[in-house]
């Protein structure tokens, strides 16, 4: 029974937002299904509350087991409730197990069947996205005990396979249709296809093939992990590349499969392996040959844009695979929006995105205060209207800065920083980059008054504005000149027409009109004593 736990841990990885469809009456059956046996369905997802229904769910999230040889006729046993423990879920899943011993990824051709569950375990999740930014407690406290599995002996030459998304929209808008995940019965193993223009060349390709090559990819190629016995490389191209009939006819061998990702982001891709060529300047290449080994490192081998030739591409994927390979790994890629950070004195908050967050927060010589939310969450609008209400008084202050990425987006190259429910505040203070302080356990349920006095607390350079006990008045301790340029200036119109008229509460306008008036009383003292 341990040994048979050992073996199936390593494979219940990261949670996968999946749904199911119908068994093709073909060789290969089109699944919405993870390589993972540790499965996660949307809630929220139509083809789910099919799933939900029938089994009475009404409380996320929720973990189905089927056990090796199910129908989907079969009912599952529930674990049920968030506050479950790793252990409790293993001592389930052996208590629960029937059926032959688990088979490997790489099980022999008996093992495949029509029947999209007649194979090992399946554990399904049911999560409501609107409610979970990415794991709960104890799905992360499960993946920690997975991940220390990585090492051990006995699943090492596993190498599992995995297919990792958080929410629908890192699937793209039509991920119905656009990502397939298409599972080779004859091998036992699937491939991910992300936006790819000729289904059916690829199935031709899984059908013929002897050794089908598995992807891992989240938007575009970024990690993936195959048996170590395959010989393996992927192809990318361009959007506009178009497949024809010569490159189709292409020879491969039977020992390599090629996979072939449509990307739209390709020059990000081609920055991610620093390919770019600096002498072509922007120019980028057609088609990429990218080889991912264990021992050799990843190595992309360019093929000269233009019209591909069959010949010299067959050459160089004759010359490039390493038979040697005894693993496949890719460093994983960070998501990130294609925006980029842009200072402007007119806006109180500045955007990241996965790819700034690190450079800009880990170089800035002032203290930054960030807000991370996920536009999933039903409240990150209203905490965010109160951020945006307390950048606004700091915004003529250039030793505080206040930013916002947005999780659902983009990852957070920060190990520092620890997101477990959103939205979320951070203060990095100047000194101490690496030492961020949290705001409170969830911003939006404290004031503007917990939030000035946390600023006031843990800022480390001075400001130009005054606090007024625990409340921040920008515009008291000016001298009349500077009091005449400052409401000349686009940045007090802008707070005084958004957050005066329109987001103040009667309280705080009183405390500003007071704080005008001590203001206006001063100016006029200083003008007495001018003459």
């Amino acid at each position: 029974m341990q040994s048979i736990r050992n073996l199936l841990l390593p494979l219940l990885l990261l949670q996968t937002l999946v749904t199911l469809s119908r068994s093709s009456e073909e060789e290969i059956t089109h699944i919405y299904l993870s390589d993972s046996n540790f499965t996660s369905v949307d809630a929220e997802h139509p083809d789910s509350s099919q799933l939900a229904n029938k089994y009475s769910i009404n409380s996320f999230p929720t973990i189905h087991y089927y056990p090796p040889h199910s129908t989907p006729s079969t009912k599952p046993i529930t674990f049920n409730g968030p506050d479950k423990t790793p252990d409790s879920l293993t001592i389930f899943i052996d208590q629960s197990r029937v059926g032959p011993n688990f088979l490997p990824l790489d099980a022999s051709n008996s093992y495949a069947s029509n029947s999209i569950f007649d194979r090992s375990d399946l554990i399904l999740t049911l999560k409501s996205s609107s409610k979970v930014i990415k794991l709960t407690k104890t799905l992360k406290k499960i993946q920690a005990l997975i991940a220390s599995f990585q090492s051990d002996e006995i699943v090492k030459s596993y190498n599992p396979i995995f297919y990792h998304a958080e929410t629908s929209s890192d699937l793209g808008p039509n991920c119905e249709t656009d990502c397939l995940e298409i599972w080779n019965k004859r091998e036992n193993k699937r491939v991910v296809v992300t936006e790819f223009d000729d289904a059916d060349l690829f199935r031709t390709i899984l059908k013929e093939s002897i050794k089908p090559y598995v992807v891992y990819t989240q938007g575009f190629f970024s990690r993936c992990q195959t048996s170590s016995k395959m010989k393996k490389f992927v192809v990318i191209f361009e959007k506009e590349f178009k497949i024809t009939d010569e490159f189709k006819s292409l020879d491969f061998g039977n020992d390599a499969v090629p996979v072939w990702v449509d990307v739209v982001e390709f020059k990000e891709v081609a920055e991610m392996y620093r390919i770019i060529d600096e002498k072509a300047g922007s120019v980028l290449p057609e088609v990429l040959l990218i080889d991912v080994s264990g021992n050799h490192g990843t190595q992309v081998t360019k093929i000269v844009g233009g019209p591909v030739n069959p010949l010299e591409l067959n050459k160089v994927v004759s010359t490039c695979l390493i038979t040697e390979s005894e693993s496949c790994t890719a460093k994983p890629r960070a998501r990130s929006d294609l925006a980029k950070k842009i200072y402007s004195q007119e806006k109180p908050i500045q955007r990241l995105v996965g790819k700034t967050i690190k450079r800009n927060i880990l170089t800035s010589t002032i203290d930054q205060f960030v807000y991370f939310y996920n536009e999933g969450d039903s409240d990150w609008r209203a905490m965010r209207e109160q951020y945006a209400s307390i950048a606004a008084r700091f915004q003529i202050e250039e030793t505080l800065e206040f930013l916002e990425i947005d999780l659902e987006k983009n990852d957070i190259p920060l190990k520092e920083v620890e997101i477990l429910s959103t939205p979320v505040l951070y203060l990095f203070p100047s000194n101490a980059k690496t030492e961020p302080i949290r705001f409170g356990k969830r911003g939006i349920e404290f004031s503007n008054e917990e939030i000035l006095k946390f600023l006031k607390k843990h800022v480390t350079l001075p400001f130009r504005g005054s606090f007024d006990g625990q409340h921040y008045v920008g515009v008291v301790g000016r001298t009349k000149y500077q009091m005449k340029i400052y409401k000349q200036s686009d940045s007090f119109k802008s707070w005084w027409k958004q957050f005066w008229e329109k987001k103040l509460t009667v309280m705080e306008r009183m405390e500003i009109e007071e704080a005008e008036e001590e203001a206006k009383k001063k100016l006029k003292e200083e003008e007495k004593k001018e003459l």
